[in-house]
């Protein structure tokens, strides 16, 4: 009964269904307490704390992984901790807490070097990268993507290369080094097509036609941004129409300039 009121949470989960998984939980839960499963508890509380990050609860979150916490300690399971430290992380860069993530993605960090757990590694310096970059930290999130980058290229996981890769152009575009950021774009889409990811290709496609923008390339900007918006339309994503909307102003202004 516990294990499939588990299963039941985590196909609610997986629907969306915040309030009917965190339902099943609570059932799971209660039936591992009564049979003092600590394990059980702990897989339970972890998963209630991944459905309120879900919904954006975030100090629920947080309350449900610090129980997670706990009883990995008290099991000494280093692996259960590296993931709750990493969960942490994720919910405290969410809620904009930037120190107190960096804080739990470098506790998530020393565990997985201490493993030998270079996935986990990988994982955790992008996460760092993310967060430095939204402090406004660059050349600290671009330490830390190269990092990430070089752990994915030791792997041989050209999904991470190409995330990194996109995620080192959006610092470059953010810095003002339009040159580096088409760099890393290019090489961001270059994977992406090898791999053919066309939703990141559209997100990448649309992130250097902003570059080209900058540089004032308006018709190299339209030809990415509409390349980007012809996959949004074909895939139903929520922003089609707006992106639409905005390739459409600026072949207008451009023809607006030419007149």
């Amino acid at each position: 009964m516990a294990q499939t009121y588990n299963n039941l949470g985590l196909v609610y989960a997986d629907k969306g269904a915040w309030d009917k998984a965190i339902e099943f939980y609570q059932k799971d839960l209660a039936i591992s307490e009564q049979l003092g499963d600590i394990h059980g508890m702990a897989q339970t509380f972890g998963n209630l704390g991944n459905v309120y990050a879900d919904k954006g609860a975030w100090d629920k979150a947080i309350e449900f992984y610090q129980k997670d916490l706990a009883i990995s300690e008290q099991l000494g399971d280093i692996h259960g901790m590296a993931q709750t430290f990493g969960n942490l992380g994720l919910v405290y860069a969410d809620k904009g807490a930037w120190d107190k993530a960096i804080e739990f993605y470098q506790k998530d960090l020393a565990i997985s070097e201490q493993l030998g757990d270079i996935h986990g590694m990988a994982q955790t310096f992008g996460n760092l990268g993310l967060v430095y970059a939204d402090k406004g930290a660059w050349d600290k999130a671009i330490e830390f993507y190269q990092n990430a980058l070089a752990t994915f290229e030791q792997l041989g996981d050209i999904h991470g290369m190409a995330q990194t890769y996109t995620n080192l152009g959006s610092v470059y575009l953010r810095k003002g080094e339009w040159d580096k950021a088409i760099e890393f774009y290019q090489k961001s889409i270059a994977l992406k097509e090898q791999l053919g990811d066309v939703v990141g290709l559209a997100s990448t496609w649309w992130n250097l036609g902003l570059v080209y923008q900058k540089q004032g390339k308006i018709a190299q900007a339209i030809e990415l941004m509409e390349k980007a918006v012809a996959i949004e339309k074909k895939i139903g994503h929520p922003d089609a129409v707006k992106d639409a909307e905005y390739v459409a102003r600026l072949r207008e202004a451009q023809r607006t300039r030419a007149d």
